[in-house]
């Protein structure tokens, strides 16, 4: 009995049981979903913190209206603060370094003298809130070279010059020791520019829950929360094999009657693609013996995907030398096009189940099975929702008469809205495929002439598939279509 989409598919999915769990290294676990929820055994931050390279201070003391501070310390990103900060008091302080006790705010170096070129003060007649003589003591002190004491009556600002070109040490760069720092008139208020301990999460705190699906990020906050290893589901393992007689491989050339296997290669990428690993198998000949040996091989992986010999020719031997080896059928033949011979069943031996999908051997129609059937599949092994391809909905870019009594995925291009150009990536090269809307600005649908099942290089400049129901239609451009996004 030949079965719809919808009913093929969910008797794969009632077959489809999720793959047990496995215990990875966190640095392993990117794609795979996970099995257990994750708590914090760590406060993060774990203490208050600078957000921003500036100066630790209080807010009152800028509220009162002072606006030079006495530089007291330093503190960086990995070390402690040694000292409190106190009234008119400042602590230079890193990105990430820990708040010194007394202080609740910092202000940005680039909001300070520091972090400025030295100008006159619009507010006062000091041009620098760093005094000279502090200018020389400093230059001195980061260079090792003692600063010459200004003589009776000589300019302070000499004497820095001098201990500048003693030293080496511009006295306006923004990290020099300093004995003093001037603010630039902003208000401070107490919080800014810092992030308080526990902010982003918290001891005991659940991070991630289970069913989440890890991403890079997520294997970054795995490791904050010291995960080195965690439960998710495995890959499934998918063995490939490329059944028929006229089949070489790509490296060879083909002779008369010959093809090359474009199908075995192909899935194998999709399933790499649905996050399983790929067991590539070669090539079987149309001969049980052949046709045995390779598939036994196959039946120890989770899936088995066959391409070609399903259908009703003579040498069509793939469903009965799988049923031979214990599989059981659960289908064959969908009403769909391409990919009405597909065939699907299941073999359990000691409690293990393995899928087998035998799909047709055209190209086209393999693709359309694979992404129909299979690859819902793969999704839900992995815990993962069977959503399969993405689907969208656009109008045709032009009038389109279609016939046919079974439901066609049609090679076609879903084009941007509006004006925009879309960059359109396949296997020859990247190419601008310019917009092409109507007047309502809705997305349109470029319907490719494919010319069969076979015509993969058509597919190859495909971005979607369109569907179209069955029954004998004329379609117009105000019709909405829906595609599956490729």
């Amino acid at each position: 009995m030949m079965l719809t989409v919808d009913d093929a598919l969910a008797r794969v999915l009632e077959a489809t049981p999720r793959l047990p769990d496995q215990l990875v290294p966190v640095e392993q676990a990117a794609g795979r979903v996970l099995t257990e929820s994750i708590a914090s055994d760590i406060d993060s931050p774990p203490y208050d913190k600078s957000v921003v390279d500036g100066f630790a201070l209080r807010a009152a003391d800028v509220a009162a209206g002072i606006r030079e501070f006495r530089v007291t310390g330093e503190v960086t990103a990995g070390d402690w603060p040694r000292m409190p900060v106190e009234p008119g008091a400042a602590i230079r302080i890193m990105t990430g370094a820990p708040m010194p006790e007394g202080a609740d705010a910092v202000v940005m170096i680039e909001h300070t003298d520091a972090g400025m070129p030295a100008q006159p003060d619009k507010h006062s007649n000091t041009a620098d809130a760093l005094r000279p003589a502090d200018m020389a003591s400093a230059a001195s002190a980061a260079s090792g070279v003692d600063a010459p004491r200004p003589a009776d009556g000589a300019s302070a600002a000499g004497a820095a010059g001098a201990a500048s070109a003693a030293s080496g040490v511009n006295a306006a760069d923004r990290w020099a020791p300093r004995a003093v720092v001037r603010l630039d008139g902003r208000p401070v208020v107490a919080g800014q520019n810092r992030m308080r301990r526990a902010a982003s999460l918290a001891f005991g705190s659940v991070v991630l829950e289970a069913g989440r699906l890890i991403r890079p990020i997520e294997v970054g906050l795995l490791s904050e929360v010291g995960c080195v290893e965690v439960r998710v589901v495995p890959r499934p393992r998918v063995a490939v094999l490329s059944t028929g007689n006229e089949l070489v491989p790509p490296s060879i050339v083909p002779t008369r009657g010959q093809i090359r296997n474009s199908n075995g290669p192909m899935l194998a990428a999709l399933a790499e693609q649905a996050g399983a690993m790929a067991v590539p198998l070669g090539i079987a000949r149309d001969d049980r013996q052949s046709l045995r040996q390779r598939m036994l091989a196959g039946l120890e992986a989770d899936v088995l995907v066959l391409s070609g010999g399903v259908s009703a020719g003579a040498l069509d031997l793939v469903p009965s030398v799988l049923e031979e080896l214990g599989v059981v059928p659960r289908f064959h033949q969908v009403r769909l096009r391409p990919g009405k011979p597909l065939w699907f069943g299941v073999r359990s031996v000691a409690g293990r189940s393995t899928l087998v999908f035998g799909l047709p051997g055209n190209p086209v129609s393999s693709l359309v099975c694979w992404n129909l059937f299979v690859r819902p599949a793969l999704e839900q092994m992995q815990g993962r929702p069977a959503d399969g391809l993405a689907s969208a909905r656009g109008w045709l870019e032009s009038p389109r008469s279609y016939r046919g009594d079974r439901p066609t995925y049609w090679p076609a291009v879903l084009l941007p809205r509006g004006n925009d150009v879309v960059r359109q990536e396949s296997g020859r090269s990247a190419t601008d495929v310019p917009a092409a809307c109507g007047p309502d600005d809705r997305p349109r649908i470029r319907l490719l002439d494919w010319q069969g099942s076979a015509d993969l290089r058509t597919l190859a400049d495909a971005n979607c598939l369109a569907f179209f129901p069955p029954g004998n239609r004329e379609y117009t451009p105000d019709d909405p279509i829906d595609v599956r996004l490729l």
